[in-house]
């Protein structure tokens, strides 16, 4: 609670760690016009682009399914929805 961590050697050790921004471009100005002048939103958005082509979850637990299915089963019921599962 409270305090300046900023000047500590362990905020110095780590910080580069756990802010790499992949979205912001920290070129100047002319490095970045030469690299393709990307807007952060292009680049987020080939972000999201790669991310839905290349990504797999892995697939939820059994016992996680059935807690999910629990809910919206009460759910369902609470609020007098017919169940497609019934």
């Amino acid at each position: 609670p409270g305090g300046d961590f900023l000047m500590h050697k362990h905020t110095f050790k780590w910080m580069r760690s756990q802010s790499k921004v992949e979205l912001i471009d920290r070129k100047m100005r002319g490095a970045w016009e030469k690299a393709g002048a990307k807007t952060a939103y292009e680049r987020a958005m080939e972000k999201v682009r790669y991310i839905l082509e290349n990504h797999t979850p892995d697939p939820l637990s059994d016992e996680v399914l059935a807690k999910i299915r629990s809910i919206v089963g009460e759910t369902e019921k609470e609020m007098g929805i017919k169940s497609h599962t019934r």
